[in-house]
Parts: structure tokens; sequence; C-alpha cells
């Protein structure tokens, strides 16, 4: 499996859609649903179905950032915790959906399922702290590609249960 073909999921704390390209050193604010993983090319068309499965029954919440932490390569990459309910379900679903993805490999499989703990990535553009709140209306699914992500789907998240069905 190529690891260049990795794609990266993205909770967005901002009302803004994501450009159609990032520049990965200015990643705007997101809580990661699920870290970066690569499938094989076939896998890859699945992967849109697999995350709006993963964002049924879930309507836009607020959450409110935790502590400061590091993840990362020998810990280096400075986060915000960003303990919520919403997230977790979205994780695990995912989770349970990408199994089913030819070749689906995490990159570091020590994050996920048991192991995932939702943050936010303190980039240098991302100017939020602890017990800042964010309200979360966006899931967007990324592939990275050298120092650019670009975005393959977007949804937006309901404003209640109530306001189906869920089109990206």
């Amino acid at each position: 499996m190529n690891v260049a073909e990795e794609t990266l999921f993205v909770v967005v704390a901002t009302p803004d859609p994501l450009p159609a390209t990032i520049d990965r050193s200015r990643w705007p604010a997101h809580v990661t649903i699920g870290g970066n993983f690569a499938v094989l090319a076939e896998g890859e068309t699945l992967l849109p179905t697999i995350v709006q499965v993963a964002l049924e029954d879930i309507a836009a919440f607020t959450v409110s950032l935790g502590g400061l932490d590091y993840f990362g390569d020998a810990g280096r990459l400075p986060v915000l915790l960003a303990p919520h309910e919403s997230l977790s379900r979205m994780h695990n679903t995912l989770a349970d959906g990408l199994v089913s993805a030819p070749g689906f490999r995490p990159a570091e499989p020590a994050y996920w399922r048991h192991g995932y703990r939702a943050h936010l990535t303190l980039a240098e553009n991302v100017e939020l702290r602890e017990g800042d709140e964010l309200h979360i209306e966006r899931v967007a699914l990324l592939s990275l590609t050298g120092s650019k992500a670009l975005r393959r789907c977007q949804w937006m998240l309901p404003a209640t249960l109530a306001a189906r069905p869920l089109v990206p």
C-alpha cells in the first residue's frame, strides 16, 4: 500500500466551509474524528458513504475545550482535548465502517478505537485555549498530498436531528 495515499477525517469547529485545498502548516481549527489512514485505490470510492454513516443521528453540537496535551511524533504536536459523546460516537462508527474498506490501515493504530482521544490541533494560526467552546457544524473528508490537504467531501450537520436528511 502506498502511504502517500492517506486520507484524514476532521470535524471543523467553524461555520465556514473548508476550502478545496489547505496548506497543512496552517490547518484551520478542527477536531480529528479519524486520524491519518490509508486505503487501497478501490476503497476510496467507499469513503464518503462510510463517513456519512458515521454522521447519522449526529446534530451540530458545542464542545468545551479541555486541557493541553501533546500528540504526534515524539509528543511535539500541541492539542487541546475535546471530549464529547458525539465525537466518540462518530469515531467509533467511522472505525467500524473503515474495516470494510479495501486495504484500510491506520497510520497510528494506537490512536484508534480505545486509544481515540478527541482533540483540537493547535496549529500556529489557531488561537483557542482551554475553556473555549467550539460549535461543531461540519465534517470533511480530506486526502493528504505532501504539504497540502485536498477536500474530497464536506457535510453540514443538521441543527437538530429533526432537520434530516443529511446530504453531502
